[in-house]
């Protein structure tokens, strides 16, 4: 007679095969799944005009989400003990968190950036001691052109941590031209040339000349004009020439030597 009890092994076996290949099944299918959920929140979240590197990001993380829970489940399922795995994925994720801290730190700044865009891509923006033209924001840095068409790769967690002046925030900005005169030229004099001059200057608000300072040889005057940023060295060019041609009028030879100094950080051209 069959002995029964020599088949319960096979049997147990058969079945447990078939529940491994079951489990596998799930998980594979919950990929599938949670990959083609991915497409459809990435492309969601793109169409509700969210940044794009956020939108991709986001719908990561629920795709792996959704394939661990699936994966945990399976486990469970054919009698592993899924407290050990968790316990030593926690012990994995605490020291690929200390070799990757500062990735991390980028990445959850880049993630802020993202968030509060603080700046865009295309604005002209001061950052840790940099400047120049955002042209990509990724979740671990930031890179930016300079005026002299040179490449900036600044790590995310060092631009979220420092003060961020934007100058293509407002339309509208202030542009202030420093111009030294001759210590000995009248005061009043030359606060009148400085004003005729600004007064064929095309400004979105009234044109201002200020005495900021004396030196020794000079007397330190500021002449400040509004203008549109697109627009801001072309009125700059106009301003110079307009004080110089002043100052060169035979009107005005009393006034004597004229220092035009560059802007300094009221003006980003």
């Amino acid at each position: 007679m069959l002995n029964t009890t020599e088949l319960l092994p096979h049997r147990y076996s058969y079945a447990h095969g078939i529940a491994y290949f079951w489990n596998i099944f799930i998980v594979l299918a919950f990929w599938k799944i949670a990959s083609q959920l991915q497409s459809f929140i990435c492309s969601r979240l793109e169409a509700a005009e969210v940044e794009a590197t956020v939108a991709r990001f986001l719908s990561r993380v629920v795709q792996w989400g959704l394939v661990s829970v699936a994966a945990i489940t399976c486990l469970s399922t054919l009698g592993i003990d899924t407290s050990t795995l968790s316990a030593v994925i926690t012990a994995v994720g605490v020291a690929i968190g200390l070799a990757f801290k500062d990735s991390l730190s980028h990445l959850a700044a880049g993630v802020m950036l993202l968030v509060f865009e603080p700046f865009k891509v295309g604005d002209f923006v001061s950052i840790n001691g940099h400047q120049g033209t955002i042209f990509e924001i990724d979740l671990l840095v930031t890179r930016l052109d300079t005026p002299d068409n040179q490449r900036i790769v600044v790590p995310n967690s060092a631009i979220f941590g420092s003060a961020i002046k934007n100058y293509s925030h407002h339309k509208l900005q202030r542009l202030d031209i420093d111009i030294n005169v001759a210590y000995d030229a009248d005061i009043d004099e030359t606060h009148s040339v400085l004003e005729e001059a600004l007064s064929g200057i095309e400004s979105k608000g009234a044109p201002e000349v200020a005495l900021v300072g004396l030196t020794d040889d000079v007397t330190n005057w500021q002449v400040r004009v509004w203008a549109e940023r697109k627009n801001l060295k072309k009125v700059k060019e106009q301003v110079i020439s307009a004080v110089k041609k002043k100052f060169d009028s035979p009107k005005t030879k009393s006034l004597k030597r004229i220092f035009v100094q560059m802007p300094g950080e009221n003006w980003k051209g």
